[in-house]
């Protein structure tokens, strides 16, 4: 049915022959319609990395995932089909140095078309691309269009009094309609608007200041738009909009992002984006707003956040493997995988008891997130505290910080929400009870990285790295609190730039280096009321030439492993990327995540001595 193959810019359809079944589409053989989703992964707030990016495209149901190219900044791609799905185009980067590019639809024929432009979309005919043209924040944005190699620039719509920035045009399908979006100020007040195709007749359909339209694409039939917006810079919902009554209706309800939504192409369905579950993802749901479905997560694919426990017998890890971030047990070679969370939330971020009886996790919803602990023998769970989680537009960027820390003695748990304008830390005793706020004038530096903070042996303390105010200085410095009494003290007054803390027996380690000095990094280690500070190769003699070799802290003192230089070598051509190395309790071993080709994170171990590297989780069993 050629119809289904005249679609919008994110969906488009391969029909298969498959000879022997029912005619399911009234003709003499059957046909099997696959339906593709173009997309780019939403940058990895939550782990900072941009090793999954890239342009991908898979089926409708997630399945048959395949990256093309590895792009800087991929929410900003904006890749869209062809109408005969042949070739894709795309932008690299708003404003100036904004480059548009054209490939066909298997990553060949990589061709750059403009210098300047950005929102690039297929005419109907397949002959010309429409584009946004931003010259300056002083002259504005002209709506234009170009031949598929970038010549015969033709402007459809220069700037106008009561808007000059333009952004996401799509055409009707019939070709003689163009929606876009239209601000005079930046991301706010954005205006929904209508023209010909010819850029005369244009009008407004959406003009609300307390509506601020983000995205918006025609149903197939064009009788209808489909766009997302955002309320008084709330999170943003997914609404439907009839062009003969301009009547609105929404689509989603929940605390969250959900945001550049398309009709399928039999006009059935409107696949999307939202980060509903604490994690970014592709939805699906029928055109009422009935049956909203995760299809495919497109930042946290994989594995990640890999934990020992002490004795090193087991590693606990997140995974989406499975469809959403959940818990997943092993043993530490990967044997006997167990899956130990089973919901449509974020769970993840596991940390172990001292004992290794116990797992205590981060879940979220949105902003809604809880502290849990598991009984690894009964998998009996726990809720030991909820709460809210402030969003700062990313809310998936403050889950790290929330992972919850055991004390040495497996009675307490610390973990961080944000109770009010400061950053305060939350200690709780592990059977709910007992929640106190340390009133430590804490960064959030301090709490977004794990290393940052750490109890002392005895678990009567906390230090972490905070900002002074000493001299109306605000740079980071080590801290003490003492649990009991709430009382404070700096331990360091020296301006270095400081990150991972460690507390080994009765010292303190840290690492750190001057401000605006390259290559001035070094492992430094004091006494736990911060005396006798010192160079830790003054130490170890053995870390002036430190190249390789990196201090180990844990329950057993410190110690000084040297890394192969070929630890980082990949030995296949298809690892792209790796990150997030953590050490056996021994020192003997490393996990780490490593990013194949297609972006796709999995757990590899390898001896410190850079011998038997391979993948620790080999195979995949729902449990």
């Amino acid at each position: 049915d050629k119809s289904i193959l005249k679609t919008n810019d994110t969906w488009y359809a391969e029909a298969v022959n498959t000879g022997d079944n029912e005619d399911i589409l009234g003709k003499s053989s059957a046909v099997k319609i696959t339906i593709k989703i173009l997309f780019t992964p939403t940058i990895d707030w939550l782990y900072g990395s941009e090793s999954v990016s890239g342009i991908c495209i898979a089926n409708s149901d997630g399945s048959d995932l395949k990256r093309f190219i590895i792009i800087e900044n991929p929410s900003y791609c904006n890749p869209t089909f062809s109408p005969d799905g042949s070739k894709i185009t795309f932008h690299y980067k708003y404003g100036p140095g904004g480059s548009i590019f054209i490939m066909n639809n298997d990553g060949s024929n990589f061709k750059k078309i403009s210098d300047s432009g950005f929102s690039p979309l297929f005419s109907i005919d397949n002959e010309r691309i429409i584009f946004v043209s931003e010259h300056g924040l002083d002259t504005g944005d002209e709506i234009s269009t170009m031949n598929l190699n970038g010549s015969d620039i033709k402007t459809l719509l220069k700037p106008q009094n009561d808007f000059i920035y333009y952004d996401n045009p799509k055409y009707s399908h019939d070709g003689g309609k163009i929606i876009f979006i239209a601000s005079d100020n930046g991301f706010e007040n954005m205006i929904l608007n209508i023209m010909d195709s010819d850029g005369s007749n244009l009008k407004k359909l959406i003009d609300d200041k307390n509506m601020n339209v983000e995205y918006a694409s025609f149903s197939p039939d064009d009788k209808k738009v489909v766009f997302s917006a955002h309320k008084n810079n709330n999170d943003s919902e997914i609404y439907m909009m009839n062009l003969e009554s301009l009547e609105i209706k929404r689509l989603t309800d929940n605390k969250s992002y959900n945001f550049d939504p398309y009709f399928s192409p039999e006009g059935e369905k409107i696949v999307f984006y939202s980060n509903r579950n604490g994690f970014y993802g592709l939805y699906i749901m029928d055109i009422n707003g009935d049956n909203q479905e995760l299809i495919m997560s497109s930042d946290m694919i994989g594995s990640h956040n890999p934990t020992y426990s002490l004795d090193g017998s087991k590693i606990a890890f997140e995974s989406n493997k499975d469809g959403n971030p959940e818990i997943y047990l092993a043993n530490s070679d990967g044997t006997n995988l167990k899956r130990l969370t089973n919901n449509k939330v974020f769970d993840g971020f596991p940390t172990f008891s001292p004992d290794g009886q116990k797992l205590a996790f981060f879940s979220c919803e949105g902003s809604n997130c809880a502290i849990w602990i598991m009984d690894l023998n009964t998998h009996e769970l726990k809720k030991i505290d909820d709460f809210f989680l402030e969003d700062r537009g990313v809310v998936s960027e403050y889950y790290k910080s929330s992972k919850p820390i055991f004390s040495p003695d497996g009675e307490k748990l610390l973990y961080f929400t944000k109770p009010d304008s400061s950053e305060h830390f939350n200690i709780i005793n592990i059977d709910g009870t007992g929640k106190k706020i340390l009133n430590a004038n804490a960064s959030f530096f301090s709490f977004y990285s794990e290393h940052n903070k750490v109890f002392s042996s005895d678990s009567r303390k906390i230090y972490f790295i905070g900002n002074s105010q000493e001299n109306n200085n605000s740079a980071d410095e080590i801290f003490s609190i003492d649990i009991e009494n709430n009382a404070v003290q700096q331990l360091t007054h020296d301006n270095l730039i400081k990150e991972k803390l460690f507390f080994s027996k009765d010292k303190v380690i840290f690492e750190a280096w001057e401000n605006g000095k390259q290559n001035s990094n070094e492992f430094y280690i004091m006494n736990s009321d911060g005396s006798n500070m010192e160079k830790l190769s003054s130490v170890y003699p053995e870390l002036i030439n430190k190249k390789n070799k990196i201090p180990l802290i844990n329950e057993n003192g410190l110690s000084i492993i040297n890394i192969n230089e070929d630890f980082n070598k990949s030995e296949s051509n298809n690892i792209v990327g790796e990150e997030e190395p953590i050490f056996s309790p021994d020192g003997s071993k490393i996990i780490y995540v490593a990013f194949d080709e297609n972006g796709i994170p999995d757990l590899y171990i390898i001896n410190t001595d850079g011998t038997q590297k391979r993948k620790l989780i080999s195979s995949w069993v729902n449990n």
